[in-house]
């Protein structure tokens, strides 16, 4: 962790100049640029023959051309889970300039931008990457990140600048051997600077995010390091150059590569435990301090007005004040004056950042400048300076948050009344708005008495999808949501009726499966019409499929937890709408509701400002907003008892929606009543309508999802893949049999050598006799179970019900008897009262087996 130090070459005495060549060589044995390529300009730059300018013109095209930004990107993935967001930043070391660039590094067409973005900048400017992911919509773009950009914490970054090092560890290497053996980090960087050491922690996100800096940033402080913890902070990235800017050029720092220690192997993903939890991570930092002997760093005053510019080109974010009444009032609260705390003109300088960033930010920058200069000559000294230090701040990284922590350090009582008046004011608009919203033009006599006024409720399918409103449709996990939801959007699509609902046309419909790839929702959808022979052809070219995972992948989040509560994904709405209307869509399906939103569930305020969104949608759309969902865990014990409860979370989803279905598993009791195997019972589901609002609650449907194979067997999967489809399925009636079954089964007992049994575990069970009559095939008495088909298992079922209506109405009789051949007593079934045949029961009954004529 020291700096390069080379000889002058011939005629080069300058250090300045000297640094170009230490950082080739630098770079070089880093494996960063090609020996060969260093060689071409380190010699004719050693004679003289290439200027200093020209060396230095020259390492960021090498540095480009070799691999330093596929290992910068491969250092930080363990920092990152998939799918995540990352924040490439690139900073002019003399101010006044800036690039950004955010992608994923599991995406190859993202990556691969993220690669030319830091070979662009490498050596010319500083790059630093967000240690936090970023939302996912901002992946492809080259947005710069705010604190509500930041959907997560995952890790934490010791930064441990050499400038801050004390007596007790003068290099940071008793810190560093000691955080590696405890708490397992991910990376460890010699920044140039000092050290970053990356470290993982719990994963947090929404407002948790914001919670976790406390403990950490105190834990940080303990150490002597800088505070990292606000949400969208950046850090050095490896295998980049760090460029100083001219405050660390005074200081001695000259450009260097920001590299990984060559003495640090990170653990493999598998051996590594279970991150800590910020609390517990910042515990164990403040331990090492104490064990080290370490002093900490900052007073009250200086940790409430921390730096403008972070060390090592972080930037803080800054916040806006809320008017420019509120912060000429919070100005007035913060002392100043001769003998004060702001007589190092450092810290009133730092606070001058923050007032001026406040400003910028909240579009009150005149204003700003005006209170600053004012509160600035309550000091005395040169009038004219405030304004020179004003118009001479061009990036300030701080606003309104630091404003307050320095107010709340000096005067606390003073900051309470700027905060009072903050909310007051935030009040009086939101006021005004909503006043203006309610009262709009009045009222007006209500004149809509005509029924014949109205046009009919716009049912599209059934009566459980209607245009312009949001249907739920919930279940346990793995019992078919998808299956069925896929077999009603095939049936508007096709303008059939396939699962027991028809549409009232033919309908367009978007479906957004959030959690299979294109690949694996084209399986099922291609599944499903081969089971109900649909082509597509029938289906014109009115289904449009979106994907949340894959290489075309549209992750669609509407709603996420910001600093305040619940917020909109920024043209997350916006995006959707566009989709639905450019397809001119009447439907639109997300599968699941969980992966379109990063809120908790359970929170009524949080569900009820998603589904005002959907709603949104809805409206703008006018077309109809389809939901799978997931019920409860103790719901999905008893879907029955849970009704529309069952669906998980908070009761806003299911309040918000306007029809709410419910795939309930056959019971065994019901199986047992159907003739069905336990082994094939969950394939079997009814769909409950658990709340209807516009339309009378309909009987339940009957649904079976059976296994269909796509015949796309190849090469190591010569079988091929099956997909779970919907299909329509009828319960057996338990109607009785006819007074002419009656009679025909009564004749076959009165011929019989030997009465049948009443116990239907006999082979000699009155039943098969029955069945036999009856023509029903039921697969005989010596067929196992599990061996009957689902029509011979139902046809089972009725011939039970049949027997038992029979001996209930006295058509059969049960005595027990001494059975002559086992000489043991046994129930055995008997011709009763004789059956009533009328010409109904003729008219639907078999023919007579030995041909006779019926009119004789």
């Amino acid at each position: 962790m020291t700096d390069v130090i080379e000889k002058t070459p011939a005629g080069q005495v300058d250090k300045a100049d000297n640094e170009a060549l230490n950082l080739l060589k630098d770079a070089t044995r880093h494996g960063l640029i090609d020996p060969a390529g260093a060689d071409q300009i380190e010699a004719p730059y050693m004679f003289g023959q290439l200027t200093t300018e020209g060396l230095r013109a020259r390492v960021p095209d090498l540095l480009r051309a070799g691999p330093a930004a596929g290992k910068a990107l491969d250092a930080i993935a363990p920092a990152f889970a998939p799918g995540d967001v990352i924040e490439l930043r690139a900073l002019n070391p003399a101010g006044g300039g800036g690039a950004f660039r955010c992608g994923r590094l599991d995406n190859p067409a993202e990556r691969a931008a993220l690669e030319s973005f830091i070979g662009q900048h490498n050596g010319r400017w500083n790059v630093y990457v967000g240690i936090n992911p970023r939302r996912p919509d901002m992946a492809g773009t080259d947005q710069k990140a705010s604190a509500q950009d930041v959907v997560a914490r995952r890790v934490v970054v010791l930064d441990l600048d050499r400038k801050d090092a004390k007596a007790a560890d003068p290099d940071w290497t008793r810190t560093v051997a000691a955080v590696k053996a405890k708490l397992d980090p991910l990376l460890v960087v010699d920044s140039g600077n000092g050290v970053h050491v990356w470290l993982p922690v719990e994963a947090v996100s929404g407002p948790d995010v914001a919670a976790s800096a406390a403990p950490l940033a105190a834990a940080m402080e303990r150490l002597g390091a800088d505070n990292m913890t606000d949400a969208p902070r950046i850090a050095r990235l490896p295998w980049t150059v760090n460029l100083p800017n001219a405050a660390k050029r005074e200081r001695g720092a000259v450009a260097r590569v920001a590299a990984p220690l060559p003495d640090f192997t990170p653990k493999p993903h598998v051996l590594r435990s279970r991150p800590l939890s910020a609390d517990r991570l910042s515990g164990e930092l403040k331990d090492i301090a104490v064990r080290l002997g370490l002093p900490g760093r900052g007073n009250a005053l200086s940790a409430a007005s921390p730096s403008r510019v972070a060390s090592d080109g972080g930037e803080k974010t800054p916040h806006p004040a809320p008017s420019a009444d509120v912060l000429r009032l919070a100005l007035d609260e913060a002392p100043n004056a001769p003998g004060g705390p702001f007589d190092a003109r450092e810290a009133w300088v730092d606070m001058g950042h923050a007032i001026k960033g406040a400003s910028i930010a909240g579009g009150i920058e005149a204003e700003g400048r005006e209170a600053f200069v004012q509160w600035s000559r309550q000091w005395g000294g040169d009038p004219d300076e405030p304004g020179r230090v004003w118009d001479g701040i061009s990036h300030p990284h701080t606003g309104w948050g630091t404003v307050m922590r320095t107010l709340e350090a000096l005067n606390p009582a003073g900051a309470d009344r700027v905060k009072h008046a903050a909310a007051q004011a935030a009040f009086a608009q939101a006021a005004a708005t909503n006043h203006a919203a309610i009262v709009g033009n009045g009222l007006e006599p209500f004149d809509g008495f005509d029924p014949k006024a109205y046009s009919p409720r716009p049912f599209l399918y059934g009566t459980s999808v209607i245009a312009g409103f949001i249907t739920v449709l919930a279940a346990p996990g793995g019992q078919g949501k998808t299956s069925v939801l896929l077999a009603d959007i095939l049936a508007m699509c096709s303008g059939r009726n396939l699962i027991g609902e028809a549409p009232v046309r033919p309908l367009a419909v978007l479906y957004h499966s959030a959690e299979d790839d294109r690949a694996e929702a084209g399986r099922r959808i291609a599944g499903a019409m081969k089971h109900h022979g649909i082509a597509a052809a029938d289906l014109g070219g009115r289904l449009f499929v979106t994907s949340g995972r894959g290489k075309a992948a549209r992750r669609i989040k509407l709603a996420r937890m910001g600093a305040k509560g619940p917020e909109e994904v920024p043209g997350a709405v916006d995006a959707v709408v566009d989709l639905a209307t450019s397809g001119k869509v009447d439907a639109i399906a997300f599968d699941p509701l969980a992966a379109m939103h990063d809120l908790p569930e359970n929170d009524n305020a949080a569900m009820n400002f998603l589904l005002d969104l959907l709603r949104q949608i809805a409206d703008r759309t006018g077309a109809a907003v389809i939901l799978s969902h997931h019920t409860s865990k103790a719901a999905a014990q008893d879907m029955d008892a849970a009704g529309a409860g069952a669906v998980r979370g908070a009761s806003a989803v299911v309040d918000g929606s306007r029809v709410t279905r419910t795939l309930v598993r056959m019971t065994p009791k019901e199986a047992a009543r159907f003739g069905v195997s336990e082994e094939q019972r969950r394939a079997f589901l009814r769909i409950e309508d658990a709340k209807v609002n516009l339309s009378p609650a309909g009987s339940a449907r009957w649904v079976r999802i059976v296994g269909v194979p796509l015949d796309n067997g190849a090469g190591y999967w010569p079988k091929g893949d099956f997909v779970g489809v919907a299909e329509s399925w009828t319960p057996p009636t338990a109607q009785s049999g006819t007074g002419a079954d009656l009679a025909r089964v009564q004749a076959a007992l009165t011929a019989s050598p030997r009465p049948p049994r009443a116990d239907q575990r006999s082979p000699e069970w009155i039943g098969w006799m029955v069945a036999r009559v009856m023509g029903l095939d039921t697969g005989g008495a010596s067929m196992p179970k599990e061996d009957r088909t689902p029509d011979q298992a139902a046809a089972l079922a009725r011939v039970r019900a049949i027997v038992a209506g029979w001996v209930q109405s006295g058509g059969l009789v049960e005595r027990q008897e001494l059975d002559a051949d086992t000489r043991k007593k046994h129930r055995f079934v008997f011709a009763g009262q004789p059956a009533v045949v009328l010409d109904a029961d003729a008219a639907v009954s078999p023919p007579d087996t030995d041909g006779a004529d019926d009119d004789e």
